[in-house]
């Protein structure tokens, strides 16, 4: 953590309107950057330590201020209680999350009334507002208001919050009033080091959106490369670094073909974390489609008296890929999987260093995802991720003869769209259907006319003898061999 720049007295860092009620702290300025010091008392059982009057601080700040504490969630009851209070059911599985979490002093919480679109870090639920400048974004946060009313009465009148996924931070929590969001920084660049820029933009949106809350857009996301050597795990051991227990690792196969839906315990312990990391899918037959769209789904699951919702971002890690399957080739999977194919050569490639993972790089990271995510209502996914995304190994005889253009007219667009169906086997319609589910600003829907993939050039080529056989014994293959494909085919 870089060192503490000029601070000053800094009040209404509460979302309570009363004066008499403000909370006073020490704001802190370094760089352009804005935060004060999380002063929540420590956590989990040293609570029945506590003298009466630290618990009658603690009491205050369940009713006053925008953090998880202990009281609130203890019996194993609460569900019921808030489904009776509110009308709706708990989406996380908070009893067995307190019991985890209780030694590791951070929260995330949520009020049940009134989400607004925030995000969790540390033990306070932040609204927040972009403001993108020349020079890059800079995020502003604000508390998130806390108290609901109970039609039970007064009596009960009290914060209906629930933990969930806590980005755990080193005690006192350094949070974010202002950050300013460097782009081009190192911080940044390290930890994304083995994706393209394309990939970059698309995963930092997902992220974003993994991370606040309403989860609306959650997806499964694919590293693959055949080498071993593309810094698959490292990324994925960067991510996990800075948000800590808001990811989970798991060795279990969630989504390829072969696997089977856990059983409820492992469910409901993957269902407390914002991304799961899923190391080695078996994906190489195929996905398995039916598990990729329960886990994406928002759909509330029940355990033992438990409650989750099924709204978790999947990150599969593969060093081996299939060719094009027909069936997967629909809109409700094209908005769920993204895969990127990773070809950069990192040898020795190290993750970032976690003694170097300190609030700062946290917030940097977090704020910077924020900012994509808030700028993009739809993925800003490239052309080049979603041809591999629905083609995968089979893109290079889907595709041949057809170029990435951006500047290609509407008429050469849809030829190319034209060949591409014909060659999987589907219709226009349902092929575009598929990438517009990615992201709209990839597809053209017009009023009259048939619709096209963007950015799409067809190069009509004729294929020699020595050509038309060497396709005949590849079909189906990837090639790499491109110095013997530029001897077989001939301009027309």
């Amino acid at each position: 953590m870089s060192s503490i720049g000029d601070s000053e007295t800094a009040v209404s860092v509460t979302a309570d309107e009363d004066e008499d009620e403000t909370v006073i702290l020490e704001l802190h300025r370094e760089g352009g950057n804005e935060w004060f010091m999380d002063d929540f008392p420590c956590s989990g059982p040293a609570y029945m330590e506590l003298s009466n009057e630290d618990k009658n601080l603690v009491e205050w700040a369940m009713t006053r201020r925008s953090v998880a504490a202990w009281a609130q969630m203890e019996s194993p009851t609460a569900a019921h209680e808030i489904a009776d209070v509110t009308g709706i059911n708990a989406p996380v599985n908070y009893a067995v999350a307190l019991q985890r979490f209780y030694p590791l002093l951070a929260r995330m919480a949520f009020p049940v009334e009134g989400l607004v679109r925030s995000v969790c870090i540390g033990t306070y639920r932040f609204t927040f507002n972009v403001t993108y400048m020349d020079d890059g974004p800079i995020v502003s946060f604000s508390p998130h208001p806390t108290v609901i009313d109970n039609p039970r009465g007064d009596e009960y009148r009290r914060m209906y919050m629930f933990v969930t996924s806590p980005t755990v931070m080193s005690f006192p929590f350094r949070l974010p009033k202002r950050m300013v969001v460097d782009l081009e920084g190192d911080v940044l660049n390290q930890i994304l080091l083995p994706l393209r820029d394309d990939q970059k933009l698309d995963f930092m949106w997902r992220i974003g959106n993994a991370l606040t809350d309403p989860v609306k857009n959650p997806c499964v996301i694919i590293f693959y490369g055949a080498s071993g050597e593309e810094g698959k795990s490292v990324l994925a051991t960067n991510i996990s670094r800075v948000l800590g227990k808001g990811v989970e690792w798991t060795v279990t196969d969630l989504i390829g073909k072969a696997s089977k839906w856990p059983d409820a315990t492992t469910v409901m312990k993957l269902a407390e974390k914002r991304v799961i990391i899923c190391d080695e899918c078996g994906i190489e037959d195929d996905m398995n489609y039916n598990s990729i769209k329960r886990w994406t789904s928002n759909a509330p699951v029940q355990s033992a008296g438990m409650s989750a919702h099924l709204s978790q971002t999947i990150i599969g890690i593969s060093n081996k890929m299939g060719f094009a399957v027909k069936s997967a080739i629909n809109n409700s999977i094209g908005r769920r999987v993204v895969i990127y194919k990773m070809d950069k050569e990192l040898g020795k490639l190290k993750p970032f260093p976690a003694q170097a993972v300190n609030d700062y790089v946290k917030l940097q990271f977090i704020s910077a995802c924020l900012s994509v995510s808030s700028l993009y209502e739809r993925a800003p996914m490239s052309l080049e991720i979603a041809l591999y995304t629905v083609f995968r190994r089979s893109v290079n005889f889907v595709t041949a003869g057809v170029t990435i253009d951006s500047t290609s007219p509407p008429h050469h667009c849809i030829v190319s769209t034209a060949i591409i169906a014909t060659r999987i086997g589907v219709t226009m319609e349902r092929l575009v259907q598929c990438f517009a589910a990615m992201s709209n600003r990839l597809v053209c829907v017009p009023t009259y006319g048939v619709p096209f993939i963007f950015g799409l050039r067809y190069e009509r080529k004729l294929l020699t003898k020595f050509g038309e056989n060497y396709v005949e014994r590849n079909r189906g293959r990837e090639y790499y061999d491109f110095e013997t494909l530029k001897t077989i085919v001939r301009p027309i």
